[in-house]
């Protein structure tokens, strides 16, 4: 599998327009993967949050196989595609910017995929219940960016 967040680059800087300091724009991703059985589940998380792990964007019941997220795909619970977004940690459903506290140095920003046999039946899934579905898979691939604020 081929991940590619388009307009980010691995281990440097995110760019504000996809920030809380920006225009808090969902990145652009594009999937690379010759096997198309199942379902993908994406999560961003930010491991260095002061309360611990915190997520910023969960979707998922995504068909495996070649896709692309637009960028600002928007904050409805079912997408356009037909793809379900949770609760991020905001409260909010869809993708929330990193937005660390000021002053508190870089923080690392993840975006997983994981691959579910099937579809998940649940809508409106928040961290803690998506996290219970991903508990036993691995990522099957992994991005990380970094932000910060002065």
């Amino acid at each position: 599998m081929e991940l590619r967040v388009i307009g980010m680059s691995e281990g440097r800087r995110i760019p504000d327009k996809f920030t809380c300091s920006g225009k808090n724009h969902s990145p652009k991703i594009e999937i690379h993967d010759r096997n198309e059985t199942g379902y993908y589940f994406i999560v961003m998380n930010d491991p260095d949050a002061p309360s611990g792990l915190f997520t910023h964007w969960i979707i998922y019941n995504i068909p495996a196989g070649i896709v692309t997220l637009e960028e600002n795909i928007g904050n409805k619970e079912i997408t356009e595609e037909g793809y379900y977004q949770g609760l991020n940690d905001f409260g909010e459903l869809g993708y929330g910017g990193p937005c660390p506290p000021r002053g508190d140095g870089d923080h690392r920003y993840f975006i997983k995929i994981y691959r579910t046999d099937e579809a998940v039946s649940r809508k409106k899934i928040d961290a803690e219940h998506a996290y219970e579905i991903l508990d036993k898979l691995s990522p099957e691939a992994e991005f990380y960016a970094l932000f910060s604020r002065e």
